[in-house]
């Protein structure tokens, strides 16, 4: 009994004992830091200065505003660490969530700071030194190097290079039907800017515009007179020197034929300007039926004097090599099938990426890059929601993909807001765009290679650079939540509303040209007008 007693007597102590312990270290966990590693909605939006979402960053880079949530990493003489670098953050507010599990409301601390300019590049534990001199580490960030993803350069203003009348432009477009009307542009390296519609070429050269061409006119091709029908594509080359012109015009003497199309060289010194063929394709049937003159997809490669070829967004490399997309297909849909084609120098005509060729198809170009050596499309579509394209940034010169983001790839939205409230109110951005196949002037110019390989996109009222590498997307120019106060058209980028302009290309000093198409007058469209976006 008496043995039984004291094993009754030493059995409480130890349980006491080890509820104690436990008891401690309980409270040693509620007390120890802790950071939300999955994305998560915050409700008490005034109390978290209006961050709708937080999550853990797998990149950052140099300069990058980061938002965190977690619980005791905000006490005093608490200090926090990206690798050996100490951050300075700030305490955003607090935010209360539910816990269904124990029907308890936890509150959580939202934090914010900056990512140290001078911060080496590559992976970083995230660490949280308590007073104490306990370190607690977290999952490592990649730091990405701010040369590989630019960052929004809050000094960028707009002025206006272009706002006045255009002889005779109310007349000669009074019977658009759309005030989208600029099918393509290209711009010198010393920013002379060529802006094409399907009746016109424009020069814009030192604030001076004067037409280029335009449809209706005689052109004259081996001592034979054509007149131009439509003008498909034209292309002034980064030293301004020379040009190409795809037009579809009407040849009188050939009175078995409807049409011809035609893709000219010629240069920009003298005016009228000189031609001379690189190719010209006579059809039949002028409407869906003229298609039966295109080639199958596919078809054979070789001298481009031999080939059926109507050729739309043209540009040249710094290797003297035109690039354009060619139409392909007997059916009107097949004809917006398109591919890319090199034409080179010796008159050699490649088929760079024939259409529906497995993951490498172009569904719908969106641009070259300024030295012509590369380029962007969309590769599939998702019609169903959440709607989106896949993209892909493909080398012209090697034939290869630089990049492929899936449809529904969520790129990371990389925030330099100093102020939360005036930061991405989501961290994540799928390129929800699926664009129309058959409308060029629907989504022409809302898309931009910028030299860096990135793709320059408008977005809302403001302008987004996509790195499809990196998968990544941050503000090139703009804001990133749109603001009552972007309602400008000059001044800082920072209030200037982006979203109806028309991106028409870069110079070699970085200044970026856009044009805002007039709206309508009495039910016809008016001139456009080009601005600047520089430092």
């Amino acid at each position: 009994m008496k043995r039984t007693l004291c094993f009754f007597i030493w059995s409480i102590c130890f349980l006491t004992s080890a509820c104690k312990k436990v008891d401690e270290y309980i409270t040693q966990l509620d007390e120890s830091p802790s950071i939300q590693l999955e994305q998560m909605s915050l409700w008490d939006f005034p109390k978290s200065g209006d961050i709708t979402r937080v999550y853990y960053p797998s990149k950052v880079t140099p300069g990058e505003s980061v938002t965190l949530a977690g619980r005791n990493i905000s006490s005093s003489g608490t200090r926090i660490f990206l690798g050996d670098y100490e951050l300075s953050f700030s305490l955003v507010g607090i935010d209360t969530v539910s816990d269904y599990t124990s029907r308890y409301e936890i509150a959580v601390e939202v934090i914010r700071f900056s990512v140290p300019y001078d911060i080496d590049a590559g992976l970083k534990a995230l660490s949280v030194r308590k007073p104490s001199g306990e370190l607690f580490n977290f999952p490592e960030i990649d730091v990405v190097s701010i040369a590989q993803v630019g960052g929004t350069d809050t000094l960028l203003r707009v002025s206006s290079v272009f706002d006045d009348i255009i002889p005779d432009f109310e007349m000669r477009y009074a019977q658009q039907t759309s005030s989208r009307y600029i099918t393509a542009s290209s711009v010198t390296g010393d920013g002379t800017i060529y802006i094409q519609t399907k009746l016109d070429v424009y020069r814009l050269k030192e604030g001076v515009l004067r037409t280029v061409i335009r449809s209706g006119e005689l052109i004259y091709i081996n001592g034979k007179a054509l007149q131009i029908r439509e003008i498909l594509g034209f292309h002034a080359t980064r030293d301004g020197g020379e040009f190409y012109l795809s037009v579809d015009a009407v040849d009188s003497n050939q009175s078995d034929y409807d049409g011809c199309w035609l893709l000219l060289k010629g240069s920009t010194s003298s005016f009228p300007l000189n031609f001379s063929p690189l190719n010209i394709t006579y059809y039949r049937n002028r409407g869906s039926a003229q298609l039966a003159a295109l080639p199958s997809s596919n078809a054979l490669n070789g001298a481009a004097e031999l080939q059926a070829i109507r050729a739309t967004y043209l540009s040249e490399d710094l290797s003297g090599n035109l690039y354009f997309i060619r139409q392909t297909g007997t059916s009107a849909y097949d004809a917006y099938q398109p591919e890319i084609a090199r034409l080179d120098s010796s008159g050699e005509m490649t088929t760079i990426l024939a259409a529906r060729n497995g993951l490498e198809y172009c569904d719908v170009f969106l641009g070259y890059a300024p030295d012509g050596n590369s380029c962007y499309f969309t590769h599939e579509r998702q019609n169903s929601y959440p709607y989106s394209s896949g993209l892909t940034y493909y080398d012209l010169a090697w034939e290869i993909p630089l990049a492929m983001a899936p449809s529904r790839t969520e790129f990371q939205q990389v925030s330099f807001a100093s102020d939360p409230s005036l930061g991405f109110t989501s961290p994540f951005k799928i390129f929800n765009r699926v664009l129309p196949l058959y409308s060029e002037t629907y989504y022409y110019g809302k898309f931009m290679v910028m030299p860096s390989g990135e793709l320059l996109m408008v977005d809302d009222r403001s302008l987004l650079a996509v790195n499809a590498d990196k998968r990544s997307i941050y503000v090139y120019a703009g804001r990133e939540r749109s603001m009552s106060s972007q309602r400008n058209e000059t001044g800082s980028a920072l209030d200037v509303n982006f979203y109806d302009v028309q991106l028409l290309g870069i110079d070699d000093q970085h200044n970026l040209y856009f044009a805002r198409e007039g709206g309508y007058r009495q039910g016809v469209p008016l001139p456009f007008r080009v601005f600047k976006l520089s430092r």
